[in-house]
């Protein structure tokens, strides 16, 4: 399938969501839907992975079916390009091997990315060849990351002192983490991260800020609240060339 179109998943009811597909005239759906909220979706190599309360399933063009033996969790983020796919979330098994809240598949497999990460992972972006995590970990493998770190593809590194010092409550007075909700990268290497945070490797910085390579900064006052990864309603949003994907949790979607 060739996808130059925009997908959409809604909660269909309390137990599953659809995937609709926009062509540029009409609205179909990708088979009968999913089994739980969306939460996540990506795009590549032809095809569209989904993840939420039901782990992470990949749309091929014909029906919906889960990636092995699936993770035993709930999956927040997904990245995916071609031959491999890495899910964040909170889980603590993929297949049959450990995996603390991160996996890759590869088509086949899954495997764990070094001892993981010692809380859930809420967003997760390339960086060239690395992957950035973001969640609500204070430690990557045997390294302090506050909220942050980047996997190599063999080991785990800090980006900086990371990030910290979130709010307590949330604007709907909920208990929330200090956590990074949304992940976005140049071409450049620069690394911008939104969520529940105020200081940036100890300096000021109101729920936004980037890392340059070297040191983080903040990006003016930043925001008057917690920035999550959904505008309005929306779970998940990206694009996978030069097109968007997006997952919302509309009740209805009318064609």
């Amino acid at each position: 399938m060739e996808w130059e179109d925009l997908v959409e998943a809604g909660e269909r009811n309390s137990f599953g969501s659809q995937v609709m597909r926009w062509d540029g005239t009409n609205w179909s759906s990708l088979g009968s839907g999913l089994p739980g909220s969306a939460l996540a979706l990506a795009a590549a190599d032809g095809a569209v992975f989904a993840g939420g309360y039901f782990g992470v399933q990949k749309w091929n063009g014909a029906t919906w079916t889960p990636l092995g033996a699936n993770v035993n969790g709930t999956v927040y983020a997904i990245a995916a390009r071609i031959s491999e796919v890495f899910v964040g979330g909170n889980f603590t098994q993929a297949g049959s091997l450990s995996a603390q809240n991160i996996a890759r598949w590869n088509g086949t497999d899954w495997s764990a990315l070094g001892s993981g990460l010692d809380a859930a992972v809420n967003a997760l972006v390339f960086r060239g060849s690395d992957l950035i995590a973001g969640g609500a970990f204070t430690n990557a493998a045997a390294s302090v990351a506050n909220c942050i770190a980047a996997w190599d593809g063999t080991n785990w590194t800090s980006l900086g002192g990371g990030l910290s010092h979130g709010l307590p409550n949330d604007n709907l007075n909920h208990r929330v983490p200090t956590s990074v909700n949304a992940l976005a990268a140049t071409p450049e290497g620069l690394v911008y991260a939104a969520g529940n945070f105020t200081l940036a490797e100890g300096k000021p910085a109101n729920f936004i800020a980037y890392w340059d390579g070297g040191a983080w900064q903040a990006l003016g006052n930043g925001l008057n609240l917690i920035a999550y990864a959904r505008a309005s309603t929306a779970n998940s949003f990206g694009r996978t060339s030069s097109h968007s994907v997006v997952a919302n949790k509309y009740p209805e979607l009318y064609p």
